[in-house]
């Protein structure tokens, strides 16, 4: 996370946009054809075979975990002038209540419905992202 941080100062942000919307639509799609080949509730890992992992423990894994994968980068970001205080203040007044939303809708919906419209929801904004990288390019 560090590394990819200082990464920026070298790398083109248009780059490592195009480049995250096309890794994150290949995990997409993985995801959504692994889903549909499972017979339970068990989703492997995406583009590896074990461990088994069950979704709604990846998402309570994950949100637990992301706060220490996120904070040292985020720090290297703040020093290097990345982040808009105001911006990320007037974004968390969304993000805090969906996750509590969220949080609600995981305990109540099927996971294998979950881990579909996960696969979907990362095709679709990873498409998304990539056009409109690309329409800006000069």
């Amino acid at each position: 996370m560090i590394l990819g941080s200082y990464l920026t100062a070298y790398l083109s942000g248009k780059f490592l946009m195009l480049l995250t919307a096309v890794v994150l639509c290949l995990v997409g799609i993985d995801f959504i054809i692994k889903t549909f080949k499972e017979k339970t509730h068990t989703m492997k890992k995406p583009f590896s075979q074990p461990p088994v992992y069950y979704i709604k423990e990846a998402i309570a894994t994950s949100l637990l975990t992301v706060i220490a994968m996120a904070l040292p980068g985020s720090i290297i970001h703040y020093h290097l002038g990345h982040i808009d205080l105001a911006i990320s203040a007037s974004m968390a007044l969304g993000v805090i209540p969906m996750a509590y939303l969220g949080a609600k809708l995981d305990i109540k919906t099927n996971s294998k419905t979950i881990m579909i419209l996960f696969g979907v929801v990362m095709v679709v904004f990873s498409t998304y992202f990539f056009i409109n990288q690309i329409k800006a390019l000069p």
